[in-house]
C-alpha cells in the first residue's frame, strides 16, 4: 500500500487537494491506504478526505481504501477515481473495502469509474454506509455479506448455546460479540445459526455462548460464516453499474433505506454487464458442495430504482425481511416485454415478511 496502518489510533486527513495518485506504473497495481494487522483488530482508524487516481489499476485484490479488522473509525468525503480493473466483470478490486470491522461510517465519499466494485463492506458489525455517490461502477455498486470465522472445535462439548472454536488470527479477527453467524450444511436442516453473546479466552481456544439456543448442535470441523449484522445503507445514490446495485448475502438485521439506484445492469460507455443485473439483491450465494447461504432480517424502504437490466428488488432466501414505500420503474430492461414469461420482476421474492406501497410502472 500507498501507505499502510497496522496499528490502532491513527487519522489520516487529506488537506489542499492532496491524495494519491500512482500515476507511475511502478505503483499503479498497489493498494492506496491499507489498515489492518494479521493479528487482531485495531482501533480507531480514520480517513478524511482525498483525490485518489490510477489505483490498483491491474489488481483484481487491491483496494483505494481498505480496512480489515477494525474498529471504530471511518472514511469521510474522498474522491475516487480511473481506479480498479474496470473491465474485470468478474469481480475483484474495489473503491472503499471493509471485512471483519465494526462501527465504521463511510460517509460522503464520491467514486466514478472504479472497477470492479465501488464500496464493500463484508461480515462487518454496526458499520453505516451513508451518502455516498457512485458512478460508472464496472460489477457491483454496493456489495457485502459473509466472512470466513474458524472451525468449530473438540475442546468442550458443544450445545445450542455453547460451543468452541480454535484460537487463531482468523477467530480474532473476525468474532465479535453481537454478531450473528452461520453454519452451512451440505445436507440436513435447520442448521446452526445465532447470535454471539459472548467470547471467552481459554488460551488455546475460544468457548462461544449464543444469545439464543441455534436451530441445531454444531459439530466439530464445521465451518462459521459470521454475516453481516446491524448494518446500515442510506442515502447513497448510483448511476450505472455492471450488474446489481446493491448486492448482499448472507447478512442479518440490516437497513437499506432512500438510496437512488439508476441503470443497474448497464455499464454506461463500455456496454459490459454481468451476472443477475438487478437494482437491489439479497439472498443465496453457494459456498461450494454446501448449500445455502443465511439472510434473517432486512428492511428495504423508501428507495427508487429505475432503469434495471433485471428486476428492480430481488430476493432469494431470505427471511423475516420487511419492503415497503419503494418506488420502482423501467425495469426488467433486459427482456422483451411482451414475453410470456418475463425473466424478472419489479419486485421478485422467495420467503418474506411482507411488502406495502410500493410502487411499480
Amino acid at each position: 500500500a500507498m501507505l499502510k496502518i497496522t496499528g490502532s489510533n491513527a487519522t489520516i486527513r487529506f488537506e489542499d487537494n492532496g491524495g494519491i495518485d500512482c500515476t507511475s506504473a511502478s505503483f499503479s497495481n498497489w493498494n492506496g491506504i491499507s489498515a489492518g494487522s494479521s493479528s487482531g483488530m485495531i482501533e480507531n482508524i480514520y480517513v478524511y478526505g482525498g483525490r485518489f487516481r490510477n489505483i490498483g489499476l491491474n489488481n483484481t485484490s487491491a483496494a483505494v481504501i481498505g480496512f480489515s479488522a477494525v474498529k471504530a473509525g471511518a472514511i469521510q468525503d474522498t474522491n475516487i477515481k480511473n481506479c480498479g480493473v474496470v473491465g474485470n466483470v468478474v469481480g475483484g478490486g474495489f473503491g472503499i473495502y471493509t471485512d471483519n470491522s465494526e462501527g465504521i461510517l463511510v460517509k460522503g465519499n464520491v467514486l466514478d469509474t472504479v472497477g470492479s466494485s465501488g464500496i464493500n463492506m463484508s461480515c462487518g458489525l454496526n458499520n453505516v454506509v451513508r451518502d455516498n455517490a457512485l458512478n460508472k461502477i464496472t460489477l457491483f455498486g454496493f456489495k457485502g455479506g459473509y466472512g470466513l470465522g474458524s472451525s468449530v472445535s473438540n475442546n468442550v462439548a458443544a450445545t445450542t448455546t455453547t460451543f468452541t472454536v480454535a484460537k487463531d488470527s482468523t477467530a480474532l479477527r473476525s468474532l465479535k460479540v453481537g454478531q450473528a453467524f452461520y453454519i452451512p450444511r451440505a445436507s440436513s436442516f435447520p442448521s446452526p445459526q445465532g447470535v454471539i453473546k459472548s467470547i471467552v479466552d481459554n488460551t488455546t481456544y475460544l468457548t462461544i455462548t449464543t444469545m439464543v439456543a441455534m436451530g441445531a448442535t454444531p459439530s466439530v470441523g464445521e465451518q462459521l460464516q459470521p454475516l453481516d449484522t446491524n448494518c446500515v445503507w442510506s442515502g447513497n445514490s448510483l448511476t450505472y453499474v455492471g450488474d446489481n446495485g446493491f448486492d448482499q448475502n448472507g447478512v442479518y438485521n440490516i437497513t437499506v433505506t432512500d438510496n437512488r439506484l439508476m441503470y443497474c445492469g448497464w455499464y454506461q460507455d463500455a456496454g459490459i454487464f454481468a451476472g443477475l443485473r438487478d437494482g437491489i439483491w439479497i439472498g443465496y450465494d453457494p459456498q461450494g458442495s454446501l448449500n445455502s447461504m443465511h439472510n434473517t432480517g432486512a428492511t428495504i424502504a423508501n428507495n427508487t430504482v429505475q432503469h434495471t437490466y433485471g428486476s428492480a428488488i430481488e430476493l432469494y432466501s431470505t427471511n423475516n425481511v420487511a419492503i415497503f414505500n419503494n418506488t420502482c420503474f423501467y425495469y426488467n430492461e433486459g427482456q422483451d416485454p411482451s414475453s410470456a414469461t418475463p425473466a424478472y420482476g419489479g419486485i421478485s421474492v422467495g420467503r418474506l415478511g411482507y411488502y406495502r406501497n410500493n410502487s411499480l410502472t
